[in-house]
């Protein structure tokens, strides 16, 4: 799988890249903005995930996917 991950975002890049994407300084400014926020978001991530017990992220897990589920089937009636 993380195989697949590499390879799908490598070719968005490149492509990307080949489409002249990545020349505007806009872009540059968002990613230099957000690098520090999502690193930030990774890292609490990471060390809420280590202190909360496996079963209690099966529940919290269970409970989005319902929440969602739920929601997409209210939005198609």
């Amino acid at each position: 799988m993380s195989v697949e991950v590499a390879l799908n975002v490598g070719l968005r890049v490149t492509a990307f890249a080949i489409a002249g994407l990545f020349t505007g300084r806009d872009l540059w400014l968002a990613i230099g903005l957000l690098l520090p926020v999502a690193w930030a978001g990774v890292w609490i991530g990471n060390r809420v995930h280590m202190r909360v017990a496996p079963a209690k992220v099966v529940r919290i897990v269970g409970a989005v996917l319902l929440f969602s589920g739920a929601s997409l089937i209210a939005r198609a009636l």
